[in-house]
């Protein structure tokens, strides 16, 4: 078996922190406007599984979940991600985006192309 790279490693055990992190920089460089909700809002009344971050610039939103490389969308997070969806469908679908981010989306610099003003 052929031993994993450096990034690879990385991607493997880079916490969801480290990834917000990472994120919260481009974001701010990228001049992006953004609300991160920290895990312990949720024992202040945030309701689960709304996503970590929501970032707005010019006519674009989005809806950030972060996640560790392997880890699943929670039936919570699936919800919130419909629901968005659904109001998204029903405004200007194009501007409103959903997304699902892990370590290996940044290490391939699809975040900073998506924050850049690429295509997601």
């Amino acid at each position: 078996m052929p031993e994993a790279t450096d990034g690879e490693r990385r991607v493997r055990l880079m916490s969801e922190g480290e990834l917000f992190n990472e994120v919260a920089t481009l974001l701010k460089g990228l001049g992006w406007r953004y609300f991160h909700i920290p895990a312990t809002a949720y024992r202040h009344g945030v309701r689960a599984g709304f996503p970590d971050i929501t970032a707005v610039k010019g006519e674009r939103l989005l809806f950030i979940e972060l996640k560790r490389e392997k880890e699943k969308l929670s039936d919570e997070q699936a919800a919130w991600a419909y629901a968005l969806l659904g109001v998204a469908a029903r405004t200007v679908y194009e501007t409103v985006q959903y997304l699902v981010w892990r370590p290996s989306n940044l290490l391939s610099g699809e975040i900073a192309e998506i924050l850049a003003g690429g295509k997601a």
